[in-house]
């Protein structure tokens, strides 16, 4: 049992290698279509906004800047409740950034050169190379400063992955069954990989309920889980927002005890 998190360059091939992926392993695909929408169930939030959050970084002077942050806050914490029973292949935007340490946890990579995604492009499109061209470069653009809004990382860093593949000329049946048996012999969930994503789903799931609560600001918290136990740290703007922060996580599923040390503003 694993987890695959997909991330490619628009018309690079990574969604037909995560339906092969899906159909070889007996993996449930998960999209990122899926993901917003169970978002928006989950926190009643509009998919509209929650999709306008994951695609494009805010500008500095965006007034929706901040609830921006808080729906990608949600996104996260629905992406790990979803995989936290293992058996998926998700493809979207930077999940292997958020699930990083979860042991595992397979980081793809999917790679094609200009090329090979312009004429994917067309064909799927039916619009002129030029018109192909553009929507490529402009879509990686606004990736590439998406995840390092949220990440500080560059996207297309090697290191952030465990395996980089080109499709251009490697086969996607090829591709499948050697990125299929990487995961079976090398990524199999174990009982300390499982608490680690455990711990990762009441942590993200705390996050969103604090970014979603306006009257609380988080953005100088850090909160930590483990087996249940809540350490909350960094500064309150006052002693009732420490409280209010307290209160929130005791109330949370599968919180047994909440370790503050929470400093407050001057």
């Amino acid at each position: 049992m694993a987890i695959i998190t997909i991330s490619r360059g628009t018309y690079s091939g990574g969604k037909t290698l995560a339906e092969c992926l899906g159909k070889t392993l007996g993996y449930r695909l998960l999209s990122r279509e899926e993901l917003v929408q169970a978002t928006a169930r989950r926190f009643g939030a509009s998919q509209d906004e929650l999709a306008a959050a994951l695609s494009h970084k805010p500008g500095f002077f965006d007034r929706h800047r901040f609830t921006r942050r808080g729906y990608v806050i949600c996104v996260q914490a629905e992406l790990a409740s979803a995989v936290q029973g293992d058996n998926v292949v998700y493809q979207g935007q930077a999940g292997h950034l958020l699930l990083s340490k979860v042991p595992h946890h397979l980081r793809l990579k999917v790679v094609a050169d200009m090329e090979y995604r312009i004429k994917a492009a067309m064909e799927h499109t039916n619009c002129t190379r030029d018109r192909a061209i553009q929507y490529i470069k402009e879509l990686d653009e606004a990736r590439d400063g998406w995840v390092r809004w949220v990440y500080g990382v560059d996207r297309n860093d090697p290191a952030t992955y465990d395996f980089v593949i080109n499709l251009e000329h490697f086969p996607i049946s090829s591709a499948c069954k050697t990125v299929a048996d990487i995961v079976q012999r090398d990524f199999q969930t174990t009982p300390e990989s499982q608490r680690m994503l455990d711990d990762l789903v009441v942590t993200s799931g705390i996050k969103a309920r604090l970014a979603m609560d306006r009257t609380i600001p988080d953005d100088c918290l850090e909160i930590e889980a483990r087996d249940g136990v809540i350490t909350i740290t960094g500064t309150a703007r006052s002693l009732d927002d420490a409280k209010k922060v307290r209160d929130l996580v005791h109330g949370i599923p599968g919180v047994r005890r909440v370790e503050s040390r929470m400093e407050t503003s001057p």
